[in-house]
């Protein structure tokens, strides 16, 4: 496995890959990883011949500079989990070669209908931060298909909608979410959590089945089901909310009944720290 942390010699070993006809796939990651990644890096090794990982913690995705200083990191070990899905090469740049000038920038880049709602409007230029740095990561890979996880599924829609805006030639695919046995969604954040706000954070999980259930039931209105949710959520006193949304799942715009799909978006701080889950459903 190839550990590369210089831009040029990146570039120069993925143009000899595709002198050779290889197609691309990449994994972006922020490191610390787990069985979620590497669900991801299986998968797209499967649907590509040269597998590239990067491994970057972004500054201007984290719209609280506390939260960017506490992310964890473990490169020794994120590097042996790479190693042992067998990815080809792993990306691991300095903040200089991906902000030469500086993690500061001029250009925001706004995808509107996608970004008015959930972790757009609580966390202001978040997004704007990831489509910055996909942007230079995919200008320096030039990969032929990527994935995300849909643990993040705001995300997942704005990546797939920014690539087809822009013109990208990127294929961008997504997985479901990857649980602990108990149903908590894998996150690299889960290892700030202490035993108590662990089983706290599994009542997220358990309030998106329970709202299912209802939902499938009960003739209840979202603004009901939302307050369904709030109470388990709340029956912790270690929880608080940030939001609980009940969308389209396709346009993330708001629906007037339960009827046909719905995305059930949900953040809440487990102690100091924020986690984000989300089901999608159907009632007929």
């Amino acid at each position: 496995m190839l550990v590369v942390r210089k831009k040029q010699d990146l570039q120069n070993i993925i143009q000899k890959q595709k002198q050779l006809g290889k197609k691309i796939g990449f994994v972006p990651t922020m490191g610390y990883l787990h069985e979620g990644h590497l669900s991801l890096m299986s998968a797209c090794k499967k649907d590509s011949d040269f597998l590239v990982v990067s491994i970057f913690v972004n500054p201007l995705q984290f719209n609280d500079p506390k939260d960017f200083e506490k992310y964890p990191k473990d490169e020794q070990r994120d590097l042996q989990l790479c190693e042992s899905i067998g990815v080809d090469l792993v990306y691991l740049p300095e903040l200089d070669e991906i902000y030469p000038e500086g993690p500061l920038t001029t250009v925001t880049i706004k995808i509107p209908h996608l970004m008015n709602c959930l972790c757009g409007k609580s966390r202001p230029g978040h997004f704007e931060g990831v489509l910055i740095v996909l942007a230079r990561l995919f200008h320096i890979l030039q990969p032929d298909i990527a994935y995300f996880g849909k643990k993040d599924y705001q995300q997942f829609l704005i990546v797939r909608e920014f690539v087809k805006e822009l013109m990208f030639p990127i294929e961008i695919r997504g997985l479901d979410t990857v649980r602990e046995k108990n149903g908590l969604a894998m996150s690299s954040r889960n290892s700030r959590l202490n035993p108590k706000e662990l089983e706290a954070a599994t009542l997220l999980f358990r309030s998106l089945k329970i709202a299912e259930e209802y939902a499938q039931k009960k003739n209840i209105s979202i603004e009901e089901l939302i307050e369904v949710i709030r109470d388990v959520l709340l029956s912790s006193s270690l929880i608080k909310i940030d939001y609980i949304s009940i969308l389209n799942p396709e346009t993330l715009q708001p629906k007037e009944s339960l009827k046909g799909k719905n995305f059930i978006g949900i953040a809440a701080f487990v102690g100091e720290v924020r986690l984000i889950d989300n089901h999608i459903f159907e009632v007929r």
